[in-house]
C-alpha cells in the first residue's frame, strides 16, 4: 500500500481565531446549552469567534458574561 500516496490528501480549510472559556467554582463547571443549529441543546463551554476590534481576553470575558448561567 502506498502510505505516502494516502497521506498526501490536504484539504484547504478556513480558519478562524475563538476563544473558549473553562469556569470552575467549588467543583462544577460553567456550561451553556445551545440553543440553534445542528448542535441545538448540546452542551459546551462558552465562547466564540474573536471580535476583530477586542483584544482575546477580553472577547473570552465578552462570551462568558453574555449567556445565562447554568452551573453543571
Amino acid at each position: 500500500m502506498n502510505f505516502e500516496r494516502k497521506n498526501s490528501l490536504h484539504i484547504e480549510m478556513k480558519q478562524i481565531e475563538v476563544v473558549a472559556a473553562i469556569i470552575c467554582r467549588e467543583g462544577k463547571y460553567f456550561a451553556t446549552q445551545r440553543g440553534y443549529g445542528e448542535f441545538k441543546d448540546y452542551w459546551e463551554f462558552p465562547g466564540g469567534k474573536i471580535i476583530t476590534q477586542l483584544s482575546t481576553s477580553q472577547c473570552t470575558a465578552f462570551c462568558a458574561l453574555s449567556v445565562p448561567v447554568i452551573w453543571c
